[in-house]
């Protein structure tokens, strides 16, 4: 492979589009091309007469370190984007919760709901105002019935404070 493989072989990965999730396997693409590159240069390096070798010692330095330089840049790379990751575990864990949370508490709303229409009729209209105020007319219709299926199933276990 002759330096302009290689310059063609670095042009196709720098202009093909790559998704932002790509962006790592692109760049790891065009490290691996320059230690590709630095690998044939050594393996040349005794077909060269004696002033080339000097200018391509040089130049093996540079690729040297532009490539000690990528692996480093992909190392960080990798490292911030598993913390992203991590984070977006720990938020859905929280959204996770907070669902639950809100569940939890609707299933107590349904609770107070029964037990105030049962125990203190006195209270319950004013009760009803306020817990069906905000539904949309499904809402509503949803929150009737999951009402009226407790009430049939376990209205003595609600009553009792179960």
């Amino acid at each position: 492979m002759n330096i302009n493989d290689f310059e063609e072989e670095l042009r196709k990965i720098r202009d093909k589009e790559y998704p932002p999730e790509e962006e790592y396997e692109r760049f790891e693409a065009i490290v691996d091309m320059w230690d590709k590159w630095l690998e044939q240069t050594v393996k040349d390096m005794k077909y060269f007469p004696a002033p080339e070798q000097a200018i391509k010692r040089l130049q093996i330095a540079n690729l040297e370190n532009m490539i000690a330089k990528g692996r480093r840049n992909l190392k960080e790379f990798k490292e911030a984007a598993e913390k992203v990751e991590e984070a977006d575990k720990k938020i859905e864990e929280a959204e996770a919760g907070v669902e639950e949370a809100l569940q939890a508490a609707d299933r107590a709303h349904e609770k107070l709901y029964i037990i105030i229409k049962h125990t203190k009729p006195h209270l319950f209209e004013g009760f009803r105002q306020i817990s069906v105020d905000s539904l949309t007319p499904e809402e509503l219709k949803e929150f009737l019935e999951r009402i009226a299926h407790l009430e049939a199933t376990q209205l003595e276990e609600i009553l009792a404070g179960k």
